[in-house]
């Protein structure tokens, strides 16, 4: 990757990168054109993008979660169940977050529930275990 998109407020500027490096859990990014602290800080905060081509490459029926999300969840015989609004990441597997109106189901991430993920159609295919239900939201 040799540059990424940084926003802030109404601002949005694509930066190119001349150096990572890592220090313990963080990397560090030198971009070019910021040459001291001064303009380093004015950066702060800012959001950090990448093109959709910059990624990499997922193997077979992995995904990302910026995909998932908004992804309306039906049963095999076509039952609408709601919308994917969030993805909780729990120490086992993630699990999807539907929901219905007032009603929040949460799905898990397993191949044995998950049928079909269609991006195309922005839909996904579950098969629910027995006795999952939805629960109001409120």
């Amino acid at each position: 990757m040799d540059r990424v998109i940084l926003s802030k407020g109404n601002l949005e500027k694509e930066y190119f990168i001349s150096e990572v490096k890592q220090h313990k859990n963080y990397l560090l990014i030198d971009f070019q054109g910021i040459s001291d602290m001064n303009a380093a800080e004015l950066l702060v905060g800012a959001l950090l993008q990448v093109t959709r081509e910059q990624l990499v490459k997922l193997p077979a029926d992995n995904y990302f979660i910026f995909d998932i999300i908004g992804l309306f969840v039906y049963t095999e015989t076509s039952e609408y169940l709601g919308k994917i609004e969030d993805v909780l990441h729990t120490g086992a597997n993630d699990v999807y977050v539907v929901r219905k109106d007032q009603l929040l189901l949460l799905i898990p991430a397993l191949k044995q529930v998950v049928k079909k993920i269609d991006l195309e159609n922005c839909r996904m295919i579950v098969k629910l275990p027995e006795g999952l239900e939805a629960t109001n939201a409120d």
